[in-house]
């Protein structure tokens, strides 16, 4: 959109909206300095102090921004969760409930589990808050869900109640239905309320737009031959004849000097002109830096450790396991703990909170490499902690006969019953001593010390 149609769609939209009826949603309210709409607010507000324009589109484009954000959109995507009831060994599945179905199986007749978590996780990080219309039957047990598009769902309060007035649906339709908060999923990036989350894109549009303005910086120095801006002088003073002359000389000189075909070729200049350049080279503004320090913030934005965008400048095989657990606690456990605690508020009744709850299984997320994890299920299984067929199942396998009886070590005893083990072998080693023909002072002095030990130990002779 050229500018000046931009002003008069802005103009428009100032002066000419259908005003606002208080206490309805059937028209939209008109944009002023005082009561801003989302719009007006992107409109005024999508330049960086780069001097680019920084929007969702754009943003995405970057390859550090995209990589974070479909890293983070893809965590409550691939991880499954259920509906557990609280048990006396622990937890159980609540196998054939709709909203353990609903999560698990089949959100609604057109997303699959995984990708409506990953809509949801995805406008949550860009737009600030993952919003999902809740569709219940009539015993009021939630069954379906309706991903809300962020942009067209604008969240408004009304003598203290929130609603959520939906003008198009995910399939691009146009609607007018307004949700209660009760009835809608509400998972907010950073928050001051709680209701309305803070776009990382507008929140952070100066570091976006740097790095912005580098990539564009880039394709134009790359697309002018990588030749450096300067200007033309002429030692000897010449003048162009006319206007005419003047244009093909500069039609010439971009001819020669434009597009990645003429890059380290040499340009011939008429009339004794001379090429002065006035920048520096990239190399010596240390460009390709810039943009990786560039990159590294765009991490911190999205609180990404960078070896996940691929800045493997510092990674190294011993520390991969410790960095992804704590990215799991720095990032991950927050944002599936407010998925969970939003479950549990809007799915649950009264009567099953604090005995049934919505948990995701994380055990994925937290595997090390094959010798750290060989050593850990070792571990588990010694100890009596999991059973072989537990072992199997958390590395997809079927189970095997006899694989769900728990075992633990045979040599493992209390610290009290060290002394009596020891004395019991003590005396099987004297009493093979004793089948001799002859008992000689050693044995005779090992029968005293044993009598001994087992005084003390409180045993009966």
């Amino acid at each position: 959109m050229s500018k000046p149609a931009f002003f008069q769609d802005l103009f428009h939209k100032l002066f000419y909206n259908p005003g606002y009826r208080a206490g309805s949603f059937d028209a939209e309210l008109r944009s002023d300095l005082k009561h801003p709409q989302q719009w007006l607010v992107e409109a005024m507000r999508n330049q960086s102090g780069a001097g680019v324009s920084v929007n969702f589109n754009n943003a995405t484009a970057i390859p550090t921004a995209n990589r974070c954000v479909g890293l983070l959109a893809s965590i409550p995507a691939k991880l499954p969760v259920r509906l557990c009831s609280k048990t006396d060994n622990g937890k159980e599945v609540k196998e054939g409930d709709l909203r353990d179905k609903m999560l698990h199986y089949s959100p609604n007749d057109f997303l699959t589990p995984s990708t409506c978590l990953e809509i949801l996780e995805t406008t949550r990080v860009l737009r600030g808050n993952a919003l999902a219309g809740i569709i219940r039957n009539s015993s009021g047990v939630a069954y379906s869900l309706e991903v809300l598009p962020r942009e067209h769902t604008e969240i408004k309060v009304s003598k203290g109640k929130v609603f959520y007035h939906q003008k198009q649906n995910f399939l691009g339709e146009k609607v007018d239905k307004v949700w209660k908060h009760e009835d809608v999923i509400n998972v907010t990036n950073f928050s001051s309320n709680g209701i309305v989350g803070l776009s990382n894109i507008a929140h952070h549009r100066a570091t976006l737009g740097l790095s912005i303005a580098q990539q564009t910086s880039a394709e134009k120095f790359f697309k002018n031959g990588a030749v450096t801006e300067g200007y033309l002088t002429s030692p000897t003073g010449y003048h162009f004849k006319d206007d005419e002359q003047l244009e093909n000389f500069k039609k010439g000189w971009k001819k020669q000097t434009s597009g990645l075909d003429n890059h380290h070729s040499t340009p011939l200049l008429q009339y004794g002109f001379e090429y002065k350049p006035i920048t520096m080279p990239f190399k010596d503004a240390q460009f390709l830096e810039s943009r990786e320090f560039s990159g590294v913030d765009i991490c911190r934005i999205f609180s990404v450790p960078p070896t996940k965008a691929f800045f493997l400048k510092d990674a190294h095989y011993n520390n991969v396991s410790q960095l992804n657990t704590e990215f799991y606690i720095d990032t991950v456990l927050l944002t599936l703990t407010k998925y969970e605690h939003e479950f549990n508020k809007k799915f649950l009744f009264d009567s099953e909170q604090g005995k049934s709850f919505f948990k995701f299984n994380v055990k994925a997320l937290l595997r090390g490499d094959v010798a750290a994890q060989s050593d850990y299920y070792m571990k588990m299984v010694q100890n009596g902690i999991y059973n072989r067929n537990e072992i199997r199942s958390l590395e997809d396998d079927n189970n095997i006969d006899g694989g769900e009886i728990y075992t633990v070590q045979m040599q493992m005893t209390e610290l009290k019953n060290t002394a009596n083990n020891t004395s019991s072998k003590q005396a099987e080693e004297i009493s093979k001593k004793l089948e001799k023909d002859f008992i000689t002072i050693d044995v005779l002095q090992e029968l005293i010390n044993l009598n001994k030990n087992k005084q003390l130990n409180g045993h009966k002779h």
